[in-house]
């Protein structure tokens, strides 16, 4: 094995991506996570920047909140997963294989998240913020499927309508 040489001026460590829209790709990981001082509880998504931009290939990842210390669940928990699955384009495949569940945080929907996701491109809004230690965090603020008008940032409407495509839901589950 030949060595590889290393790059000159290399720059390590975690870095925010700029503000607005970015294609990610979703990475394995997706987890829940409970907080061991509070108890509350989390879904952990992670995603990779997927653009050919200067932000290409940072991590990012975004947490939905669950439950809280009571074990309850919060009030836009649901509707919140729900947005990820639908921009996700796994609305229709959920809804077919999970059509008995009361709650998209059912156990079997959150086990299916962590495989049917691994892979699949959505665009997602961040914004840079700072947290009460004085740290800054990128923050997802936004969804949208891939492919709409806002992953376009610099080119005029020609008017014509985009065509979508639609996801093979197969019955690979």
């Amino acid at each position: 094995m030949a060595l590889v040489k290393g790059t000159e001026n290399a720059t390590w460590g975690f870095r925010n991506p700029a503000d607005g829209w970015h294609t990610v790709k979703f990475a394995e990981g997706v987890s829940l996570k409970v907080n061991e001082t509070s108890g509350k509880e989390s879904l952990y998504i992670p995603m990779v920047i997927d653009e050919g931009s200067e932000d290409d290939g940072i991590k990012i990842g975004t947490f939905v909140n669950t439950r809280d210390e009571n074990r309850q669940f919060y009030k836009n928990a649901e509707k919140n997963v729900a947005d990820i699955v639908t921009n996700a384009g796994l609305y229709d495949a959920f809804a077919t294989k999970f059509s008995d569940a009361e709650s998209w945080l059912d156990g079997r929907i959150i086990e299916a998240l962590k495989l049917k996701l691994i892979d699949v491109f959505v665009m997602v809004e961040t914004k840079t913020g700072t947290d009460n230690k004085g740290n800054q965090r990128c923050n997802v603020v936004g969804w949208a499927p891939k492919g709409t008008a806002k992953e376009k940032k610099a080119t005029p409407d020609t008017g014509k309508k985009k065509e979508t495509k639609k996801l093979d839901t197969g019955s690979d589950w």
